[in-house]
């Protein structure tokens, strides 16, 4: 039995055709003597051929083919022009570690873009890139539901809300669930509505004027008057801890405060114009026309240095960072702070620019204008910004940031409606 399978592998062997002239040992750099001589390897790794050519004392690359003769593949660098004879040829640049083909008269990179997480890649001019960040820096404009001048947005239970100083009899309040698409509701009153948050499972929006300056809602569309201690120019409004604080600028109490947004109670807070009440890190700020507040509790409240007495207007805690902007006074129109007490000037980009609003989303944090040529503004840590062009130069009041998008909204302009997503390419 034995013999008989030797005999037949024999047999076998002798029928398998060979190429004599393909030497698989020969490979690039390889020694030899015989100058002119060229060879063919073979092999699982050279497809469908590989041409050596002896200088006299190595072995060197002439070219690979495709069985029609076409050169289609060389290891080393081929610094050379593309061209028609190198038409799909793909080569290997020493120079930038890259994979590349020659398409037409160009040589296209194959390798793919490194991108940031969460960033995906697009089809680029000669190669894959990565998508533009959003975060803030490329804009889509959209229709408010009515022409109102839109002073605060928010988000919560699924739902973005908006509300106005103005409009057609008592809408002054838009929702959307998808920050496009938006549709007017009904005000409790026809009242100046200048802020509006979101907690424990209720929005909460306060008015300047008006009989009842509170009015709340479980879903953004049916609101509810709530009469506040003191008929006071309410302006900003915040959630944390519990807790919401509402701050006026004027009035003999100037602070109010509620656990549940409809059964308020007044505290006292200077005789200044507040402005904007912000929460994080365990701490509420507030802010306003030379005025600078902190509180554990939302309670008890200490009055804090800044860097200067300007009419500061927004504050936002993200990333470890409280952020102050101002719509004017001195150079330095914003101060950051890593524990809400101590503060530093900082002189914003375009800082002739009114800078209004501040929110935060998605590691970034983005500051809004009413005026100025560039009025919007991001950055990673509160304290270096970029300005960019792509937002309609309307008075932006405010923004938002969920679902993967900063969405704002403003006073004025035909869109008054704005969305910034955090990677703009799927």
């Amino acid at each position: 039995m034995r013999k008989a399978i030797l005999s037949a592998v024999i047999i076998l062997s002798a029928l398998i055709p060979t190429h004599p002239a393909w030497a698989a040992g020969e490979q690039p750099g390889d020694a030899c003597t015989a100058a002119g001589q060229t060879v063919r390897t073979s092999g699982p790794d050279q497809i469908p051929y590989r041409t050596l050519v002896c200088n006299g004392s190595t072995w060197t690359l002439s070219d690979e083919r495709t069985t029609t003769g076409r050169t289609l593949f060389r290891v080393g660098n081929d610094a050379a022009a593309c061209n028609a004879i190198k038409l799909g040829r793909l080569r290997f640049n020493t120079s930038t570690d890259k994979w590349s083909y020659c398409h037409a008269s160009t040589w296209k990179n194959l390798g793919l873009a490194t991108c940031e997480v969460g960033q995906s890649l697009m089809q680029g001019a000669s190669a894959p890139e990565c998508c533009p960040k959003g975060n803030g820096t490329v804009w889509t404009a959209h229709s408010a539901a009515a022409a109102n001048q839109w002073n605060a947005v928010t988000y919560g239970n699924g739902i973005y809300v908006a509300v106005a100083s103005s409009g057609s009899g008592l809408n002054r309040v838009m929702t959307s669930s998808d920050g496009i698409t938006w549709t007017i509701r009904a005000a409790a009153e026809a009242n100046s509505w200048d802020d509006v948050a979101f907690g424990n499972g209720l929005f909460v929006a306060v008015a300047w004027s008006g009989t009842n300056r509170v009015m709340t809602s479980p879903d953004g569309i049916t609101w509810t008057a709530r009469t506040p201690p003191e008929a006071n120019g309410w302006q900003g409004i915040a959630f944390g801890n519990g807790l919401f604080v509402a701050v006026a600028g004027d009035g003999t109490n100037r602070a109010m405060t509620s656990p549940d947004g409809i059964t308020w109670t007044a505290r006292p807070l200077g005789s200044n114009s507040l402005y904007d009440v912000a929460y994080g890190n365990g701490l509420f700020v507030v802010i306003g026309n030379a005025a600078l507040y902190t509180s554990p509790d939302g309670i008890s409240w200490t009055g804090r240095s800044m860097p200067q007495p300007n009419p500061w207007i927004s504050v936002i805690y993200g990333n470890g960072m409280y952020v102050a902007v101002s719509a004017g006074g001195g150079t330095q129109k914003m101060m950051t702070s890593p524990d809400g007490i101590t503060w530093t000037g900082r002189i914003p980009p375009s800082s002739s620019n009114g800078w209004v609003s501040l929110t935060y989303g998605n590691g970034k944090f983005l500051g809004l204008a009413q005026s100025g040529t560039n009025r919007a503004m991001t950055s990673s840590d509160g304290i270096s910004w970029t300005t960019n062009t792509s937002i309609e130069q309307n008075i932006w009041r405010d923004a938002v940031h969920a679902n993967g998008a900063f969405t704002a909204i403003s006073y004025d302009g035909t869109n008054r409606v704005a969305r910034s997503l955090d990677t703009p390419c799927p």
